[in-house]
């Protein structure tokens, strides 16, 4: 079987998803190549998978685009795309690329965008209506589909997202809590709750006078609202940022100190976040929302509270900032947990399945 991955950005969770998805699926036999963007470089991930670097957003050329995948596909059995918090992009090249004759699949890494405009589900709608296969994260992420696009009428499958323990390079995971730091990483949007991190470090700080918050990713709302709210709290010497886009290499220096990983979530698909704070065995306080309930047992594997709940969040992170003992037992579990559950061995697995039933479909149909 012949797969083409279609994933634009080339950088982040949902590229480093892609290659290791078609690294995995490579080694059992199945031969992928990546339409992917300029942004992707092989560290750390390389395979046999064949990456064309032709996107440059949204200043691709269409006629070089059309005429990479006419060459293409003969040997393509599957397209699979990777999602986009772009639906108009992906439309576009719907409608370019000349493998309309072959089964689609798309990974709903997300249902629809978090900062949602007046027009997303219209989008992402003829998004969905035009695969033949549709891979969610969670069962979570199903049920909220379901309601939102009652006419689709794609198969659907739910597949994990696989661990990201790759990112650790050639180190080891990083197992023992690091001090009484509190590490947020990735995007910072509204969704992810670091107004409520941030609230309940004022609370922290009361029973963990050492206790630091290290920030570190892109911003994607205003910074000055969150220095006013540390301003106000009194914390401007207990929160650190390093902001931009974190390079591969620099990520296991970054969660080695951390004590604690903080996911305090307004809402979630599923977090690449998460799954790579499990495979490096670190301490995991998160919100109880989306699929991180589904991932995460409370007290066994990390410790969940309620969302916009800066009290419950604050007296989670003290229990494990004052007993390292137990939180390095929770990252010790959730390691184990990651490394059965959600390697991409397996998820390679479950996706070959899915593409050989989509196939049999479209056969019968045509």
């Amino acid at each position: 079987m012949n797969v083409l991955f279609i994933e634009p950005a080339g950088a982040g969770g949902v590229a480093h998803c892609t290659y290791a998805l078609a690294n995995a699926l490579s080694a059992r036999g199945v031969a992928c190549e990546i339409l992917t963007g300029t942004r992707w470089h092989p560290r750390p991930l390389t395979g046999p998978a064949r990456v064309h670097r032709v996107f440059r957003g949204l200043w691709t050329n269409p006629a070089a685009l059309y005429y990479r995948c006419l060459r293409l596909r003969r040997r393509v059995d599957i397209v699979h795309w990777q999602s986009t918090t772009y639906p108009k992009l992906i439309l576009m090249l719907m409608r370019i690329i000349p493998m309309k004759k072959i089964p689609w699949i798309f990974t709903v890494h997300n249902v629809l965008p978090h900062e949602r405009t007046q027009t997303a589900l219209q989008l992402y709608g003829r998004i969905y209506e035009r695969m033949d296969g549709l891979i969610f994260h969670t069962q979570h992420s199903l049920d909220s589909f379901r309601p939102l696009f009652p006419n689709v009428k794609a198969q659907t499958r739910i597949i994990p997202l696989g661990e990201y323990g790759f990112l650790q390079g050639s180190a080891p995971a990083e197992s023992r809590p690091g001090g009484p730091v509190i590490l947020f990483f990735g995007n910072v949007r509204h969704y992810k709750g670091l107004d409520v991190l941030i609230r309940a470090l004022a609370e922290v700080k009361k029973a963990v006078p050492g206790a630091v918050l290290r920030v570190a990713g892109q911003w994607f709302v205003p910074f000055q609202d969150y220095e006013d709210l540390i301003a106000r709290l009194g914390l401007q010497s207990s929160v650190e940022f390093e902001r931009g886009f974190i390079p591969d290499e620099e990520v296991p220096q970054l969660f080695a100190p951390a004590g604690v990983v903080a996911l305090p979530y307004r809402d979630i698909d599923q977090s690449a976040v998460l799954l790579l704070a499990m495979a490096l065995g670190k301490p995991i306080v998160a919100s109880r929302v989306g699929g991180m309930a589904e991932i995460l047992r409370h007290g066994q594997t990390a410790l969940l509270v309620p969302p916009e709940d800066p009290a419950a969040l604050a007296e989670a992170l003290i229990r494990l900032l004052r007993d390292p003992s137990w939180a390095a037992q929770l990252g010790r579990n959730a390691q184990e947990e990651v490394r059965a559950r959600f390697s991409w061995e397996r998820i390679a697995e479950q996706t070959e399945s899915f593409y050989h039933c989509i196939r049999q479909a479209r056969g019968r149909r045509s």
